[in-house]
């Protein structure tokens, strides 16, 4: 490792004595001598936004972003890196190392930019090292591979290699690797800028990144819809969503759904109570005091009591207006003292249970699944409130469903106030 350090070192000094030879001058013409080693962190940290990325054979979205970097002090080849992952509804936090393992000289067609730059394109090859740090969601994770990244000089800094970001076949940053779980074994991990490596079946866009239909349900879903939008405020909100919801993301309902939704805009606040002693309206001080109440089991669960069947669920999100609750999510993870795994006759019990609460009737259920909405869905409308009841498979490991109470007057004020 000493040696294979001590010859990218001698590259590196290669390449910044070659910047006073012209390699990298200014846009003005004047020298630009880099000083000390070059720092990466900028080419792996550019267009976060643009990244894509998916695990398994199913190509389920993988979410990925870097919060920081950190050069090593005494190993300028090894850095430092924290940011989070997310996989479906969990999101991880990670710390790793990553290592500039090779660089050399991109051979590359003439660019007007480029020459405008006088500057030349650089490969360049990282190991990159990640560990999950998050406690009770998907402990112990490990991710591990190689990143294929292009890059040039110039005023002296490695630059995120965008000289050709119109082109149909552009990416940059392309990660292959692997990702290791205790819980769900070892599934192959990628991700890049714009597009994501080995990534065939899932890719079918020519001019850009875009998704099969028949893997829209493992997470394509919001793209597509922000696709086809083709709005800066499509993409916006796409982006907000990858890590919270909050009243400037909200998951927008269905275009499909929403005539059916909008009877509660204006309908009158009469339904309060929702489920385990939560009800619209209550303050956090009064929200924390509820879920305090309530008999907690490892890892946070909660016990919850649906239809005289026990659950073992997690408290999901809530959300305030002028201070009060208008939106809360409950997950059922598990059922029954025993953990059992959650079945779709499962989701079909609780949605029998629920038409029998709110109704079965037209005027208030509508069932919806692909491609109106990513997966099997139960909405319900009752005066101001909007329920919906979602069946999230997560294959032969772990199931889930998803319960969201809404108040549909303040949803809708919210999502207005925010356009």
């Amino acid at each position: 490792m000493k040696t294979k350090s001590f010859l990218l070192m001698l590259l590196f000094a290669s390449i910044l004595l070659s910047c006073g030879g012209g390699v990298q001058r200014s846009q003005t013409g004047s020298d630009n001598e880099a000083q000390g080693p070059l720092d990466f962190s900028a080419v792996w940290m550019a267009y976060q936004d643009n990244v894509y990325g998916y695990v398994g054979d199913n190509f389920e979205r993988f979410y990925f972003l870097i919060d920081s970097m950190q050069v090593d002090a005494e190993d300028t080849l090894l850095y430092h890196v924290w940011g989070k992952y997310r996989i479906k509804w969990d999101i991880i936090d990670y710390e790793g190392q990553v290592r500039v393992m090779d660089i050399s000289e991109k051979e590359t067609h003439f660019s007007p930019e480029l020459e405008h730059y006088d500057a030349q394109v650089y490969d360049l090859i990282s190991k990159w090292e990640l560990k999950s740090t998050s406690i009770c969601i998907r402990e112990g994770e490990t991710i591990n591979g190689q990143m294929a990244s292009t890059f040039y000089i110039l005023d002296g800094k490695a630059v995120f290699d965008d000289i050709n970001l119109g082109s149909d076949p552009y990416c940059n940053n392309q990660f292959t690797g692997t990702l290791i779980s205790p819980e769900y074994g070892e599934q192959k991990c990628r991700w890049g800028a714009f597009r994501i490596p080995d990534s065939e079946d899932l890719d079918i866009g020519a001019a850009e990144f875009s998704p099969a239909d028949e893997y829209l349900g493992n997470g394509w879903w919001s793209y597509r819809e922000a696709s086809r939008e083709g709005t800066d405020e499509g993409w916006e909100y796409e982006k907000r969503c990858r890590w919270s919801l909050g009243e400037d993301s909200l998951p927008r309902i269905p275009v499909q759904v929403r005539p059916f939704v909008r009877a509660t805009e204006k309908a009158p606040v009469t339904v309060k109570e929702l489920m385990a002693g939560f009800r619209f309206g209550m303050n956090e001080k009064e929200y924390t005091a509820a879920y305090d109440k309530l008999e907690r089991i490892e890892c946070d669960q909660i016990k919850l009591i649906v239809n005289n069947t026990y659950f073992q669920a997690s408290g999901g999100t809530e959300y305030y207006a002028n201070g009060q609750l208008y939106y809360k999510s409950l997950y059922l993870n598990y059922k029954g003292v025993r953990g059992d795994i959650l079945t779709k006759a499962d989701f079909e019990a609780v949605a029998t249970y629920f038409k029998g609460v709110y109704g079965a009737d037209s005027l208030h259920h509508m069932y919806t699944e692909l491609p109106i909405s990513e997966f099997p869905t139960h909405h319900w409308i009752k005066d101001n409130l909007y329920f919906c009841l979602t069946w999230v498979p997560e294959g032969e490991v772990e199931n889930f469903i998803a319960l969201e109470y809404i108040n549909g007057p303040v949803y809708w004020e919210v999502m207005n106030r925010k356009k």
